[in-house]
């Protein structure tokens, strides 16, 4: 499984993003029920050690 092998984060995001962030994959997240809002997912450029997927509003 990919959160075993590749542990470097706090969720499942994280470790879905680091793994693949050299493949030109986006993760997108929902931010209500209704699926009006989204959230792209990223790691901050501003810390070196990225540890944590931020989200950026797409709305």
């Amino acid at each position: 499984m990919v959160k075993q092998k590749y542990r470097e984060g706090n969720d499942d995001e994280t470790v879905f993003l680091k793994k693949f962030q050299t493949y030109g994959v986006s993760l997108y997240k929902t931010n209500d029920e209704n699926l009006n809002s989204w959230s792209r997912l990223e790691f901050s450029s501003t810390t070196l050690n990225n540890t944590n997927a931020v989200p950026t509003s797409c709305n």
